[in-house]
């Protein structure tokens, strides 16, 4: 995977990362940053 094939697939999941901030408690945040990476990594 390129750096720019890299970037834009992290790109797509720009608004679901920011969307962690309202996140109740850090351990929440944890569990959705990490599905959105896990998911991100499959691709």
């Amino acid at each position: 995977m390129t750096r720019e094939e890299f970037l834009s697939l992290a790109n797509e999941q720009y608004d679901r990362l920011a969307d962690l901030q309202s996140r109740e408690t850090f351990y929440a945040f944890e569990e959705g940053f990490v599905k959105v990476w896990t998911e991100l990594v499959a691709k």
